[in-house]
């Protein structure tokens, strides 16, 4: 495996991620812009400025997008010169170190303001990710040993209820997807559902808007 077509590869990765996410991104990005306009509303938040204005997008939802984008560019990145292993490892410490250190980075991030709260929220699930996805499930003993670590971690989040709950139910879904403990039949299903998440995240927030405008033009308590 030459590193021409390594290079070749990481080309391919960004042009592929950059289709899925960034043009949606770049669409919604404008198709909710006019709906702020219209509504006599500023295109974006600048309260942090222009670029951290630019990267939450028009509606609150949109700070995903080029988020995620840049941490799958560096996950691919990392896998081209770490192996599977150091892979699960990394995402482990990091996820663990991140729960362990919540009362540390939770309270400076979220007083920097949006989107970079929202950024600090969603990296331990990204290192979740890497761990999860690289985790070599044959060694059960071991495996179930790192997840146990894992979840005691993350009950060193628990004060701080808006991280510590969300990722203890995470955590308690990853167990249950690991351990095979959903009936089989559940899978066409689920891998259906999964396949409208994108579509309706993007979407939902126009849907509210419009409810919230026409419930409010019949006088109907929206608070």
């Amino acid at each position: 495996y030459l590193e021409s077509d390594k290079q070749k590869d990481a080309v391919l990765t960004i042009k592929k991620k950059a289709q899925r996410l960034l043009l949606p991104w770049l669409i919604w990005f404008a198709i909710y812009g006019v709906v702020n306009v219209a509504a006599g509303k500023s295109l974006i938040r600048t309260e942090n400025g222009f670029l951290l204005g630019v990267l939450a997008g028009t509606r609150i939802h949109l700070w995903y997008l080029p988020f995620i984008f840049l941490c799958l560019i560096f996950y691919a990145q990392l896998k081209l010169v770490v192996n599977r292993k150091g892979v699960a490892l990394a995402g482990w410490v990091l996820y663990c170190a991140s729960m362990v250190s919540v009362s540390y980075w939770r309270p400076a991030t979220v007083a920097m303001g949006y989107p970079l709260a929202q950024y600090a929220h969603a990296l331990p699930a990204f290192f979740l990710a890497w761990y999860l996805s690289n985790l070599d499930a044959s060694f059960k003993p071991l495996t179930l040993a790192s997840l146990i670590l894992a979840g005691l971690a993350t009950t060193c989040a628990i004060p701080f209820v808006e991280v510590g709950i969300p990722y203890l139910v995470a955590m308690a879904g990853c167990l249950i997807l690991i351990f095979g403990l959903l009936d089989k039949s559940f899978n066409p299903i689920v891998h259906h559902l999964s396949q409208l998440s994108f579509g309706i995240y993007l979407v939902h927030m126009l849907v509210l808007f419009i409810a919230t405008k026409i419930l409010s033009d019949l006088n109907v308590d929206v608070g």
